[in-house]
């Protein structure tokens, strides 16, 4: 009988613990970690200071002068990150959802050039399983990319596979495949395709270029 008592009081501890664990970290890991950065609001005002994100919500928070403000994406037009020494600029685009309903969408910009845009959106997916640290169970996640093509104000979605990515390319698409194959980039590889898209856009700008000599 004391061995079952003790065992539902473990339980129920450990129950507790991650109970208030949870809601802790409901905020941080939905609006991620806090990031020196420049938020540009729709009225032309600018905040700099610490910012946190989540693109699920679509919302921003900054902390700025002792106060801290929350932004949704009908708010802004964009902000930029300084993380770990590197600049990332986000924008704000309207964007059909799944209901057919063109709303304003974060994006995080991975190639911009006068021809098209690669968009990135982060999905942070959240496991069956739990690590335990010193503050109690922390849940595991697993962040996942969703990338997006634009030219003019068209939004499309692709995956991030070699025959997805390749089918975008009208032309060059056998000079793009065997640039990868050389250089081993990975199709399913942000960093990568970042190089890939940017190869890409010199292969037609070149032609233009030798076009018009």
């Amino acid at each position: 009988m004391k061995n079952l008592v003790k065992v539902l009081f473990l339980c129920s501890f450990l129950l507790l613990s991650f109970g208030k664990l949870s809601a802790q970290n409901k905020e941080l890991n939905v609006l991620g970690e806090w990031y020196m950065g420049t938020v540009f609001l729709n009225n032309g005002d600018s905040l700099k200071g610490l910012v946190a994100y989540s693109f699920q919500a679509d919302l921003i928070q900054v902390k700025s002068a002792q106060r801290q403000f929350t932004f949704s994406s009908m708010q802004i037009t964009g902000f930029v990150l300084t993380i770990d020494s590197t600049v990332k600029r986000y924008r704000v685009y309207n964007y059909h959802n799944k209901d057919g309903f063109e709303v304003p969408v974060l994006f995080e910009e991975l190639v911009v050039n006068d021809v098209f845009k690669v968009l990135v959106r982060e999905e942070v997916a959240y496991q069956n399983r739990s690590t335990i640290t010193s503050q109690g169970f922390v849940p595991d996640i697993e962040i996942y990319y969703s990338y997006f093509l634009m030219k003019g104000t068209s939004i499309i979605h692709f995956e991030d596979t070699k025959r997805d990515v390749l089918a975008l390319f009208t032309s060059h698409n056998k000079e793009v495949e065997q640039y990868a194959k050389q250089n081993k980039l990975r199709f399913y590889n942000r960093y990568d395709l970042k190089f890939i898209f940017e190869y890409y856009y010199s292969l037609i700008t070149h032609v233009e270029d030798s076009s018009n000599e």
